[in-house]
């Protein structure tokens, strides 16, 4: 069985676009499990509705959330997590807090590109960003 890891929205994000960073986070995830609570599909849904159309095209938006939602990975429900992420709300936002609180949880590494999500996790993985997304 795979070693699993919590994985943030940021990163997902970062692997849909399949560029330099893209390729940061794929070293810390590959041939790992992945798990996420399960706002991670607003997360990234948000961040992709986001985008500009005049530079990304709306087809190409798309396809991402198609190939994000054939994604293998395990969403956990966060209602077992809802008072660890509230301890956590003077360094965090709820939403980021839920990500730490599973990892903890699960005592599993969390893979981020937040330097407050990686403060607040022991076992943080912080994937530094080297580029752009779509760029080398």
């Amino acid at each position: 069985m795979a070693r699993l890891v919590v994985v943030d929205a940021r990163c997902i994000v970062d692997v849909l676009f399949n560029g330099q960073r893209a390729m940061d986070v794929l070293d810390e995830i590959y041939g790992k499990a992945l798990a996420a609570p399960s706002h991670v599909d607003r997360d990234v849904l948000a961040t992709l509705a986001r985008l500009d159309p005049s530079d990304v095209p709306e087809a190409d938006t798309r396809m991402r959330v198609e190939v994000y939602r054939r994604m293998p990975m395990k969403r956990f429900d966060i209602a077992p997590l809802m008072l660890e992420a509230l301890d956590r709300r003077r360094d965090l936002c709820v939403d980021d807090a839920l990500y730490v609180a599973l990892a903890d949880h699960l005592k599993v590494p969390l893979v981020t590109r937040s330097r407050a999500m990686a403060a607040s996790c022991s076992r943080a993985i912080l994937v530094q960003a080297t580029s752009g997304w779509g760029g080398a």
